[in-house]
């Protein structure tokens, strides 16, 4: 048998246990859902802006979009309470510990509406300032733009919660574990690397 046929049979061989693996089927539908999910809210802001722009105008369809980009802007304000709440409920779960679990998340909730409450109501507070001397924004187009910019500062108050309740129902439901890991300071995510599971820094 020659160097290439083996070669060829191998990955035959290779290929065909790849199809047959559950763990790559499901692997690969995380995949390309994670694809669509970043893909579709560009997509269809493409398909629906001229739609917006025949009915709101450019000036108006311009506001629109500031206001789009300033409520992601917040994001930057964000200090992580998601991520936090996955570790530590997590750690606290594979400690059997139920009241350490409760304490954690309630005060990460709560740390999270006070931080949200923060940046909202300097949001809401500086939206004049924000659309007469920071953006420009046309005289006609004052009010309208204020508004837009004081309903966005509800955001921050509502999303930073929904990040840390979120991040509780993953780690109570996916699970990290400290007991699948050797290292004392290491947490194991059953969810990684398709389903094989992975250590990671505690």
């Amino acid at each position: 048998m020659s160097t290439e046929t083996w070669v060829r049979q191998e990955l035959s061989k290779g290929v065909a246990t790849l199809r047959r693996s559950r763990t790559l089927r499901e692997g690969a539908a995380n995949a390309a859902y994670s694809v669509a999910d970043y893909l579709t809210q560009p997509l269809l802001m493409i398909i629906a802006t001229p739609s917006l722009v025949r009915r709101l105008g450019l000036e108006q369809y311009g506001v629109w979009m500031l206001i789009h980009a300033l409520v992601g802007t917040t994001g930057v304000f964000s200090t992580g309470f998601g991520d936090a709440t996955i570790k530590y409920v997590s750690l606290y779960r594979g400690r059997t510990d139920p009241r350490g679990m409760r304490h954690f998340l309630g005060a990460s909730l709560a740390a999270s509406a006070l931080h949200g409450s923060i940046v909202g109501a300097a949001l809401f507070l500086s939206a004049s300032a924000l659309v007469r001397h920071v953006f420009k924004i046309e005289p006609q187009h004052h009010a309208s733009a204020i508004l837009a910019i004081q309903i966005a500062a509800l955001v921050p108050f509502l999303r930073w919660p929904q990040r840390s309740a979120a991040g509780f129902e993953y780690s109570a439901g996916a699970g990290y574990h400290v007991d699948r890991c050797p290292h004392p300071n290491r947490l194991y995510d059953p969810t990684a690397f398709g389903g094989y599971g992975n250590c990671f820094e505690n």
